[in-house]
């Protein structure tokens, strides 16, 4: 995969590579980094019912005064409360989806609400913002030129960890074609690492990127081959590293994901941190920030 401003944002910050999810899937998972509570003690399913009698990481930014504290991308934490004025002290939701045909793939919109949210409110004051991708979630199928781009791809399986093999050979059932399918992946995670450039780039060019704390990180770790009929499945082939099983799994493969995050003169830079971390610490962390 060739993710350049990923790496380029990597080498300015700092990365913890012991850190883990709160959940196997997405909303659990969304829902224990907004409130520093894990998800199996909420009693409905974030999802669907959302967790408005929680403290949120946005309900403290809000609280401290922050003028703006946004939302866009993948919401999937209360179904239609997105319209709700003041939900999780957000005063601006731009949820955004089905941009799948757009040219630089799903995320291209996502970011789009990004830029407007950050151009409209920096200079007013101190801002909060999530930023919640579509990549690489199913279905993959990013435009040819992103696809094309690795066209000359090869996969050899030795150059995986063992438990990646069945994946290889459940994508090559779907379709003999498995260079193809593995360029599609890559071109969508591609595509996601151009959408998060330009966020890196409007940053620079506001001149804002020294006072910005900017986080990337994941929900969980990338999804197994579904059992669906879906024509695009078989592009689903993200690698966990070598670690123990996927997404729906509570063994590593499922929930131990990237975190890295920079503040120039404040997070070191080209720094490597092993320790055990959660996301369950996001909120008491970034939050005395607010105070």
């Amino acid at each position: 995969a060739q993710t350049p401003n990923i790496d380029r944002f990597a080498s300015q910050g700092t990365k913890l590579t012991n850190f883990h999810s709160t959940g196997k899937t997405c909303s659990p998972a969304r829902a224990g980094l907004m409130t520093s509570q894990h998800p199996a003690t909420m009693a409905n399913y974030a999802g669907d019912y959302g967790f408005r009698h929680l403290t949120t990481v946005s309900d403290l930014f809000r609280d401290a005064g922050y003028p703006a504290v946004g939302h866009v991308g993948k919401w999937h934490i209360g179904d239609d409360l997105e319209a709700e004025k003041d939900v999780y002290g957000f005063t601006d939701v731009r949820k955004r989806s089905g941009c799948e045909s757009a040219y630089w793939f799903k995320d291209e919109c996502v970011v789009d609400a990004a830029l407007e949210f950050i151009e409209d409110n920096y200079q007013d004051g101190p801002f909060y913002l999530n930023v919640w991708s579509h990549v690489a979630h199913s279905p993959i199928q990013p435009k040819a030129h992103l696809v094309d781009r690795f066209a000359n791809v090869t996969v050899n399986a030795s150059d995986f960890g063992y438990n990646y093999h069945d994946k290889l050979k459940q994508s090559k059932k779907l379709d003999k074609d498995l260079a193809n399918s593995m360029a599609n992946y890559i071109g969508a995670l591609y595509s996601m690492d151009y959408n998060f450039g330009r966020i890196l780039d409007a940053l620079d060019r506001l001149g804002i990127a020294d006072d910005t704390i900017l986080v990337f990180t994941a929900d969980h770790g990338a999804a197994r081959i579904g059992a669906d009929d879906s024509s695009t499945e078989q592009n689903m082939l993200g690698y966990c590293g070598g670690l123990r099983d996927y997404k729906h799994s509570y063994y590593e493969g499922g929930v131990k994901i990237p975190f890295i995050v920079r503040w120039p003169g404040r997070v070191p830079a080209k720094k490597v941190n092993d320790s055990p971390m959660s996301a369950l610490d996001w909120l008491p962390t970034i939050s005395t920030l607010a105070q």
